[in-house]
C-alpha cells in the first residue's frame, strides 16, 4: 500500500513538473535594424535581397505559460550559407542575417539544444 501511495504521489509530482516547465511552440522574430533594402518578415519567414544584412530580434513562445528561463538558450542556423549566413550578437535575443546568394533555405532553430523549427528564408536578387 505505501510502495502504491509513493507511486502515486512521484507521478503527481512529476505531472505538476512537466505542466511547470516550457514547451516550444514557435520563435517571434522582428527587423531591429532598417536596411537600406525591404526586407520582409511575416510569422516564419524571411525575404531579403542578396548583399543585405538585417538584425532581427528572436522571442521564444511556450505552449504553456512558463518562460524560459534565461530567455533559453536560442541558436539559429542557416542550413544552406551559400544562400544567407546567419550570426548571434552579444544580446543573445539578436541575431544578424545576411543575403548571400539568391534561393531558399531553412533557418534552424535550435532550442537547448535541441532543433525544434525552421524559418523559410528566401534571398531574392539584389537590388538595382
Amino acid at each position: 500500500m505505501k510502495t502504491a501511495l509513493r507511486t502515486l504521489a512521484l507521478s503527481a509530482l512529476g505531472m505538476i513538473t512537466l505542466g511547470c516547465t516550457p514547451d516550444y511552440h514557435t520563435v517571434r522574430i522582428e527587423a531591429e535594424s532598417n536596411p537600406p533594402a525591404p526586407v520582409n518578415i511575416r510569422g516564419n519567414r524571411v525575404e531579403l535581397p542578396t548583399g543585405i544584412a538585417v538584425v532581427i530580434e528572436a522571442d521564444l513562445v511556450s505552449r504553456t505559460r512558463e518562460d524560459y528561463p534565461g530567455r533559453g538558450e536560442l541558436e539559429l542556423y542557416s542550413a544552406d550559407r551559400d544562400v544567407f549566413e546567419v550570426y548571434p550578437r552579444p544580446n543573445h535575443e539578436e541575431f544578424v542575417i545576411v543575403g548571400i546568394n539568391p534561393g531558399s533555405a531553412c533557418m534552424d532553430v535550435v532550442v537547448d539544444g535541441r532543433q525544434e523549427d525552421c524559418i523559410d528564408v528566401t534571398v531574392t536578387a539584389a537590388p538595382i
